[in-house]
């Protein structure tokens, strides 16, 4: 007989699992589809603004998540912290545009 509540509970585990490691493998497949990343090379701090998950917010540091090709969360000016889950990202605008989520509207004012 099969033990349907094993199943459910490596379920449960491999979808904790992939919310844990989304922050990290995710950007990786946003490449594909033109996404760029919004953090410095040198030192992992996120750019602002279009690194931050909030960039209008304030005061502006501490962000509460992160942008996802920001890849952390900022906490002040030299410090950030890689999200403790997938839930606590989000796509910004700029990485929106990037791989057409989110368009935006053009008007030829000429005709």
């Amino acid at each position: 007989m099969h033990d349907f509540g094993d199943t459910l509970g490596k379920a449960r585990c491999r979808f904790r699992c992939w919310i844990a490691l989304g922050p990290v493998l995710l950007p990786g497949g946003l490449f594909v589809f033109g996404a760029s990343d919004k953090y410095e090379l040198a030192t992992g701090q996120p750019i602002w603004p279009q690194g931050y998950a909030e960039p209008e917010r304030t005061p502006r540091l501490p962000q509460r998540i992160a942008e996802i090709m920001g890849g952390r969360v900022p906490i002040d000016e030299q410090q950030s912290e890689i999200p403790p889950s997938l839930a606590d990202t989000v796509i910004g605008i700029e990485t929106a545009k990037e791989i057409d989520l989110l368009r935006v509207a053009c008007v030829d004012r000429k005709g």
